[in-house]
């Protein structure tokens, strides 16, 4: 069946209901929006208002900036000029709504479940009974959902453990069983699940990037080229899903040139222009029955803290790292190569404790660097960093992100500093400082390069110039803290004795690393 006709077929039928649900729909204003990257003006002096419950087609000519229109919308980028504003719109019980008509899909919050009834009230009435909340960006990212060829899903993991990492990052959890009706809706096996991403084709990993936006009960659905990548049958699932979120209150948007996924939409916005298709009755655009109790709410979802955001992404990875090896053994491999050098050039000679105190640290800050350098790195060039944009909060990512990279740091160290008391020679006197003076060095590590590994790829999915230069940028920022901890080892090491005011001056800078990395990540999160 084509999408045409899947469109025509929609059928609805008028209920009765007693209930009291309410009903909250998302509207994107664009008042006098530019955007511009350099030189080039992508879009200029656009304004219009998108509500939920249609979809809107966006097209226009290559280059016209239908992929930047839909960013905008999202919040991913900032507009050079004008404002974007985002409001949700709180209906009344459907059943108290006049002029409205009543559609029951095949869908609900539990699969096989009849749906609760979602009033689509005919176009260009007013409510009066509505009440309109502005969003902020943290609301909106956890109502937001994308897909595009250039969102990718981490490819260590396999297809369900992907799913299942973004949904969790929005409090969202699957049972097997509905794990396992969510692929048969967008026309995948649980063995393509059971797969790592990075096998599977271009068109599983779309179709899977299709479960997570199905199932995360995104109100605001930006779709660029939904179709790239897959064969008739599948955009016939992105339809039919577009369609069905649409009938459940979403805002769809559809970035193409595809005549075939621009007749999806109620209206399609030419960029410079805008063209209304003739509506069709609300009564006719009715949902569809899903097979299998489709729907667009299918999942549970918890109030989740930043803390368990933050271990959920330490988690994933936790699990990337042990399953690429890459970045843990070049760390390894440098400070061990090292040490062995330098033990071979010293031939047995025994070095004073500030000089053997600097050589620990060098070793420990060159290692870092180059581990810490792909933080960011490589979810950018997986396409990963886009997923971790849309689907999860800006701190949690910090957060997990600088909590991994400190305990790779100690990882680290718990095989470097036993072979460097054996190969220099060294002793400790003072065990417990040494402790406490390389936890400090190493948290104050982990926090500026996290930060700093961000900066290098913008975070948000560009590749700079300066990313090679992490150690040059890391040096003076963690100068606070590496001269310090090079005097407190030196001491344990049978040195002059260093003040313990140098250990709290640490600990305080750690913090003011960290408080001043939260603060400046949040403006990280966009794309300029």
């Amino acid at each position: 069946m084509t999408g045409a006709d899947g469109a025509a077929q929609e059928k609805a039928r008028p209920v009765e209901t007693s209930g009291t649900r309410e009903d909250t729909r998302l509207a994107v204003t664009f008042d006098h929006v530019s955007k511009t990257f350099g030189t080039q003006d992508v879009l200029q002096d656009v304004s219009c208002t998108l509500t939920g419950g249609h979809i809107y087609a966006v097209t226009g000519a290559n280059g016209s900036g239908k992929s930047t229109f839909l960013r905008l919308a999202g919040h991913l980028l900032r507009p050079s000029n004008g404002r974007i504003v985002v409001e949700e719109t709180t209906l009344p019980s459907p059943a108290s709504l006049t002029g409205g008509h009543l559609n029951r899909e095949g869908i609900s919050d539990r699969i096989g479940a009849e749906a609760p009834c979602v009033c689509l009230p005919q176009r260009g009435r007013h409510n009066n009974d509505a009440a309109t909340t502005p969003l902020t960006r943290e609301t909106l990212r956890r109502n937001l959902g994308l897909l595009s060829p250039e969102l990718a899903l981490s490819p260590e993991l396999t297809g369900a453990e992907a799913i299942a990492f973004l949904l969790g990052l929005r409090g969202f959890t699957l049972t097997d069983e509905e794990l396992h009706a969510l692929l048969g809706r967008v026309g995948l096996k649980a063995e393509d699940a059971a797969k790592r991403t990075k096998s599977c084709s271009t068109g599983q990993r779309q179709r899977l990037a299709l479960a997570v936006l199905i199932a995360s009960n995104a109100k605001l659905w930006l779709l660029d080229e939904p179709g790239a990548n897959l064969d008739a049958a599948g955009r016939e699932v992105v339809r039919r899903e577009a369609r069905n979120a649409a009938n459940h209150g979403a805002l769809v948007l559809v970035a193409t040139n595809d005549e075939q996924e621009a007749a999806w939409a109620d209206e399609v916005i030419t960029l410079g222009k805008t063209r209304t298709k003739e509506k069709a009755s609300p009564s006719g655009r009715g949902a569809e029955r899903m097979r299998g109790g489709a729907g667009h709410a299918v999942t549970k979802q918890h109030n989740i803290s930043i803390c368990a955001s933050t271990l959920h992404l330490l988690r994933r990875e936790a699990t990337t790292a042990l399953r690429s090896r890459s970045s843990l053994a070049i760390m390894a491999l440098f400070a061990i190569t090292a040490l062995l050098a330098l033990s071979m050039a010293l031939g047995g000679a025994i070095l004073e404790p500030p000089l053997l105190a600097a050589l620990l640290w060098v070793l420990l800050f060159f290692a870092a660097s180059m581990g810490l350098g792909g933080t960011f790195a490589s979810d950018e060039s997986s396409g990963a960093l886009l997923a971790l944009r849309v689907y999860g909060a800006g701190q949690a990512v910090l957060a997990g992100k600088t909590a991994f990279a400190f305990l790779t740091l100690v990882c680290l160290a718990i095989v470097l500093v036993p072979l460097f008391f054996v190969l220099l020679d060294a002793a400790c006197v003072a065990p417990l400082l040494f402790a406490l003076t390389l936890a400090l060095g190493l948290l104050g590590l982990a926090g500026a390069g996290t930060l700093l590994s961000a900066l290098t790829v913008g975070a948000a999915g560009r590749q700079t110039s300066a990313s090679g230069l992490l150690p040059v940028l890391l040096l003076p920022v963690i100068l606070p803290v590496f001269l310090p901890a090079i005097s407190l080892t030196a001491a344990t090491f049978g040195g002059r004795e260093a003040g313990i005011s140098l250990l709290v001056g640490m600990g305080l800078y750690d913090l003011l690393l960290i408080v001043g990395a939260s603060l400046l990540f949040d403006s990280l999160w966009y794309e300029d």
